[in-house]
């Protein structure tokens, strides 16, 4: 296995590629906009079949000397050309990956999948955004409980067998903003759940053929109100049920800022104690422009290093919400912006730095005793810390994984099911600087 191929592990928290730190320097990468090869701009990016796209861009992100791609392949209605039908836009585990992973191996680039989608929401008008999934079967925030079904749970089972055969798939995004208000906060449950459902299905697949277990987490919304409990409800308690990482939004770094005005001072102290790694799952307010990507020098400095294990920058290409580091240009070449060479020059100045790590944050074996204890039902708070029996029969899922059966669930969308849904979400997204996120 070549050192590049290493597979980043979770000892402590923080992420270590053998014997030495792993911070994550990365970016949100998905292709969007017309293609030049004809593809939708819904694809998968790292199928096989999106090879010289990544080859295109492959040159743009060693030059900024990235080593991870937070790989959303997004469903928000500003990202469909006109030309092109919506559909399901997810890592589609029915496709091959081994062209385009090899290729980011080789580079050294890691690889964390999200696989971000949208379900609407009859119920309450609301949507729910999931991952691992499709749209007609994923989390429900509204109708949590509802939502557990064998059937989720098999699309989770399928990603998972197809991103755990790579040594450089960094790890899994379980939930992607589930959770924004006090109301929804119950679908913590699910998403205890589900954690714990996939980390036995990965046991299992490991006890049978040795597949590997790769991590899991979560990209939460930041919601203040409920943020701490949403990291100690879903880290603690039996780490059976528990994340492995935990990542969140941040676009509170704007223009020229520092740690105190931005509140980064703050989220080192509410970290300060977290037993697992946790990063910036997106970051790089455009409140203005370019963007100058000061907050680099803070997220790899030794204050932050020693709780935070690094982020993504959102985004790789730019669309209509202005937030991108390259454009597409004419014949489909990808010319960088002004924000591209500004996070080149902050991200620079970073690399070199070494991080600074606590030996006492850097065993398991330690900080599993430093696990936060589940919250109470509160009125900001709605989880209980008991969550739901397992649908899955697990002796039938041994029998499927022993014949190689597990798992085929039906993948097509219907096209007029999702023109439905992107019309109904024109008007509840909003862009105003402070990042992307849904009207409430």
């Amino acid at each position: 296995m070549s050192d590049s191929a290493i597979p980043v592990q979770v000892r402590g928290r923080y992420f270590w590629k053998g014997d030495e730190r792993f911070l994550l320097r990365g970016v949100v990468y998905q292709m969007k906009g017309a293609r030049p090869n004809g593809h939708s701009p819904t694809q998968d990016p790292l199928g096989d079949d999106m090879l010289e796209d990544l080859k295109r861009s492959l040159p743009l992100l060693e030059e900024l000397r990235l080593n991870t791609l937070f790989v959303c392949t997004l469903l928000f209605p500003f990202m469909w050309s006109t030309a092109y039908t919506p559909r399901e836009d997810s890592i589609d585990h029915t496709k091959s990956h081994e062209k385009t992973m090899k290729l980011l191996a080789d580079a050294g680039i890691y690889v964390i999948f999200v696989g971000l989608l949208i379900s609407d929401d009859d119920a309450e008008d609301d949507l729910t955004m999931q991952c691992l999934s499709t749209p007609r079967c994923c989390i429900n925030r509204s109708a949590p409980f509802e939502s557990y079904t064998q059937d989720l749970l098999q699309e989770y089972f399928s990603t998972i067998d197809c991103i755990s055969a790579y040594s450089n798939t960094l790890g899994a995004i379980l939930a992607n903003e589930v959770i924004n208000s006090v109301r929804n906060t119950n679908a913590a449950a699910i998403i205890r759940a589900v954690t714990r459902d996939v980390k036995k299905y990965m046991a299992l697949a490991a006890e049978v053929y040795n597949q590997r277990i790769i991590p899991v987490g979560i990209s939460s919304s930041k919601i203040l109100t409920v943020f701490q409990s949403e990291f100690d409800y879903l880290s603690g308690g039996d780490q059976k049920e528990a994340l492995d990482f935990f990542s969140f939004n941040d676009y509170s770094w704007c223009g020229e800022s520092s740690m105190m005005i931005s509140g980064y001072d703050r989220l080192v102290d509410r970290f300060s104690k977290a037993h697992i790694p946790v990063f910036f799952s997106e970051y790089g307010a455009n409140v203005t422009r370019p963007r100058l990507f000061h907050e680099t020098s803070a997220i790899y400095s030794p204050e932050m290093t020693n709780v935070f294990s690094g982020g993504i920058v959102y985004e790789f290409i730019e669309g209509l919400n202005r937030y991108g580091l390259v454009r597409i240009a004419e014949g489909g070449q990808l010319e960088p912006l002004q924000d591209f060479h500004n996070l080149k020059v902050g991200l620079n100045m970073c690399c070199n730095v070494q991080p600074n790590t606590s030996v006492e944050w850097s065993s398991s074996s330690n900080t599993a005793s430093m696990a936060p204890k589940m919250p109470q039902v509160s009125s900001d708070w709605r989880a209980k810390p008991d969550i739901p029996e397992s649908p899955v029969d697990w002796e039938e899922a041994r029998k499927q994984i022993e014949d190689g059966q597990w798992i085929d669930v039906e993948r097509e969308i219907r096209a007029f099911e999702m023109e439905e849904l992107a019309n109904s979400m024109w008007g509840r997204f909003q862009l105003d600087g402070t990042g992307p996120h849904w009207s409430q």
